[in-house]
């Protein structure tokens, strides 16, 4: 496959003259090496599915211009599906990492996969149906998870606050707490994780299934993880809270839950 995509993506011309692969080899190679990536997942060595699902973007990227809008979706749907994996399997990689330089890069190619999924996903489509569009959404939430954890990594701090807001977007509280966890144990500067934290508590809080009990516990420890970095704005995280209990009308828990013991 690495070979066939390699010919194709380098506009390779047959003895006629004629590019190498047709629309309907570039639609075989592209499906076979996107089945084998993802059949073979849960058996084969992360860097060699990276590879296959590699060949199958390139593949991907030899199609003409000139074809119609419907026949690009699935395109773009089996892209996205390829990204998806593949910055999953780069995370995987970036985590067991000991070189540093190397950790980097990895996450490096993980905020890129994660980049390209979304510019996939806000690409005009036709005929995109209600499943799809949920299963992508849901994929996105996940990889905005890698994409945060990524940022932190790399301590590209002003880029934090961007993926929260896009995480919001996809309404759940299980990728939102998942950044506030990668973050709570980062070496994140205090004002940086104070802002951060804040976007997504004020994100949970406003989800439609909202638990003031559970949002309390996760304030008291941001609380407690703030603290003794900087007193003034763990204060002022008391001051907000407060303000979240009375719109919740959950005032005596929150003030239980943040009681700093004397």
């Amino acid at each position: 496959m690495r070979i066939g995509a390699t010919h194709a993506k380098a506009g390779s011309l047959n003895a006629d003259g004629k590019k190498a692969f047709s629309a309907n080899e570039l639609h075989w190679f592209r499906k076979n090496s996107f089945n084998i990536g993802v059949t073979n997942c849960s058996s084969w060595d992360m860097p060699k599915i990276i590879g296959v699902l590699a060949s199958c973007l390139d593949f991907i990227s030899c199609y003409p211009d000139d074809m119609p809008k419907e026949d690009y979706e699935e395109l773009y749907v089996m892209s996205m599906r390829c990204h998806f994996v593949m910055g999953a399997a780069k995370v995987s990689l970036a985590r067991t990492e000991d070189r540093l330089d190397e950790r980097l890069q990895k996450y490096l190619e993980v905020r890129h996969h994660v980049a390209a999924f979304d510019l996939e996903l806000c690409k005009e489509t036709v005929g995109r149906d209600e499943p799809t569009v949920l299963d992508l959404y849901r994929k996105l939430s996940i990889l905005l998870v890698f994409d945060f954890e990524g940022a932190v990594a790399l301590k590209s701090w002003d880029d934090l606050g961007n993926i929260v807001r896009k995480a919001k977007t996809c309404r759940d509280e299980t990728t939102l707490k998942a950044m506030g966890d990668c973050l709570l144990r980062s070496e994140t500067p205090s004002k940086v994780m104070f802002s951060i934290m804040r976007l997504i508590v004020n994100g949970i809080s406003v989800l439609e299934k909202f638990d003031t009990q559970k949002l309390g516990k996760y304030l008291r420890c941001i609380f407690q993880v703030i603290l003794p970095l900087d007193d003034t704005l763990a204060l002022q995280l008391l001051e907000e809270t407060s303000h979240i209990a009375r719109e919740g009308s959950q005032v005596s828990f929150f003030r239980s839950q943040l009681v700093v013991s004397q």
